[in-house]
């Protein structure tokens, strides 16, 4: 373990300049906050190359062994004072490790085919922590995918990373303009379903074929005129107050999970 004492370090400027999607990009390379998002992105071979932990946090058992794993798989372990440290967090919220590593590849071509099942898509969806919510929300679903069409912000934000509690490297990802992924969907089987507030058809009375694509929009416009064609479905979820319509994370989870029980009883 390497230690590192000074702001100035050329590591540790590199690290922090990934808190900014700027320095994401430049880099390829992203910044992974907490001890399950770290886990996850090892256990999926997410391709990690530095690891920051605070000093004299390398005994805490749990902290040794995830430090283990890592060198194990040739990873760079650095200690750094508890100020520092907390400069490399994302949020309030302070662990004691952070990771670096390559931006995994997010391509529509790397999902290959994919077997029989449904995929999320999120069309313009602006807050990191809605795409990670609804990862966490597909994944524990079953989704094959998800999907993101026109993208506002990055799958491996670091809010993304934190509300996805590092699903965002369990589950397949891809990203792409909504007419590719309009085409992709099209040219692999795909019924695409939307929930809309006035559909007339009912979410309950729904069933969902062998290769659906739930699809929803930006948080304050919806759906581009894209995806606003007879090929998409439109259906509605109950409302039984005064709200007309939920949070694009809610709304996901509820299709997924319907489309989940669907299949489980079947």
């Amino acid at each position: 373990m390497i230690p590192i004492t000074s702001s100035q370090n050329p590591k540790f400027k590199a690290a922090l300049r990934l808190e900014s999607s700027r320095g994401r990009k430049k880099q390829g390379r992203i910044l992974i906050n907490g001890i399950q998002e770290i886990q996850r992105a090892l256990d999926a071979g997410v391709a990690i190359e530095e690891m920051f932990v605070c000093e004299g946090m390398a005994e805490d058992k749990v902290f040794g062994n995830l430090i283990t794993s890592a060198t194990e798989q040739g990873v760079q372990v650095y200690s750094l004072p508890k100020e520092l440290l907390q400069k490399l967090e994302y949020g309030e919220r302070s662990i004691g490790l952070v990771a670096i590593a390559k931006r995994p590849t997010t391509t529509l071509e790397t999902l290959g085919n994919l077997d029989d099942g449904f995929v999320v898509v999120l069309e313009g969806t602006e807050k990191p922590g809605n795409v990670g919510a609804v990862a966490r929300s597909a994944d524990g679903a079953g989704a094959r995918a998800l999907l993101l069409a026109d993208p506002c912000t990055d799958f491996f934000h670091p809010n993304a990373i934190r509300a996805s509690v590092g699903t965002v490297f369990s589950l397949p990802l891809a990203s792409g303009t909504s007419i590719e992924i309009v085409n992709w969907l099209q040219s692999h089987g795909f019924t695409t379903y939307s929930a809309i507030v006035d559909a007339q058809q009912d979410l309950w009375e729904t069933k969902f074929p062998a290769r659906t694509a739930i699809v929803l929009g930006n948080e304050s416009e919806g759906l581009s005129e894209v995806w606003r064609t007879r090929l998409m479905v439109g259906v509605s979820l109950p409302m039984l107050g005064a709200a007309d319509s939920l949070n694009v994370s809610t709304t996901a989870a509820i299709m997924a999970y319907e489309i989940a029980r669907q299949r489980q009883n079947a």
